[in-house]
């Protein structure tokens, strides 16, 4: 008797561990994904960003053209490098 009891609470531990286990990683499982949704949102924040700072060059550059030749080179360089940075390429 005093046998079945042991082996009912080794079995019933083991049950309960076995279900903390089970918790534990759905926890890490729904961290991991709320910190890879937030990187994601922030991805998101930035690239947004870089698109309206690109897009108010091209809007500066197409309505205040440059007519120096130096001033029209560092226009498409200025553009060269937000088309880069939209596209997280290295310089």
């Amino acid at each position: 008797m005093e046998m079945v009891k042991q082996d009912n609470r080794r079995q019933l531990c083991a049950r309960i561990l076995m279900r903390f286990e089970q918790d534990q990683k759905e926890t890490e499982d729904a961290c991991r994904f709320a910190e890879q949704n937030a990187a994601a949102q922030r991805y998101s924040v930035e690239v947004l960003q870089v698109l309206i700072v690109f897009k108010f060059l091209v809007f500066l550059f197409i309505k205040f053209p440059l007519k120096h030749t130096l001033l029209r080179h560092l226009n498409s360089r200025i553009c060269y490098l937000c088309i880069l940075f939209c596209l997280q390429v290295e310089v």
